[in-house]
């Protein structure tokens, strides 16, 4: 179990939800920019031959986020983390050093996230319907649901 965390990172773990919840609603309001927009003229040539590549690129970082996710910071990768890269350090030098490690790997998985619904807000803009944005959209906000941050038990995982 965790015990009492260093006010120095109890204060940074506060902000991590604010900036999980801004990438969050920054990605839910991209269908309604595309709404706002008038599409490109003529795009039905680019539209077809760009559509698949976009989804193609949309599955590829759904992918590699779920990768970042339920692999590498899982239980057993962040076991690993600790003991390896934090063994013999005291307890607050393990906790902030496990945090900044979580952190990056969240925010690499949030901004994989977010580029899946800015593909979402791109194709819709080629193509000129923003319904193709939206399943975009609305798979970036799954996967942005499956990564809310929870740090106390990336520190239960790694036995701090």
């Amino acid at each position: 179990m965790v015990t009492q965390l260093p006010n120095s990172l109890n204060n940074r773990l506060k902000r991590v939800p604010l900036i999980w919840g801004t990438l969050t609603v920054f990605s839910m309001l991209l269908p309604l920019m595309t709404l706002l927009t008038p599409p490109a003229t003529n795009s039905s040539e680019r539209s077809s031959v760009l559509l698949p590549v976009f989804l193609g690129m949309g599955v590829m970082m759904m992918a590699t986020s779920l990768f970042v996710r339920f692999v590498i910071l899982s239980e057993n990768k962040l076991k690993q983390f600790a003991l390896t890269k934090l063994k013999g350090l005291a307890k607050e030098e393990a906790l902030e050093r496990l945090f900044k490690h979580w952190m990056v790997l969240n925010i690499i998985a949030w901004a994989l996230n977010d580029s899946v619904a800015n593909l979402g807000a791109v194709a819709a803009q080629i193509s000129g319907s923003a319904t193709i944005g939206t399943g975009f959209t609305a798979v970036a906000l799954v996967l942005n649901l499956f990564m809310y941050p929870k740090f106390h038990k990336a520190a239960k995982y790694a036995a701090l």
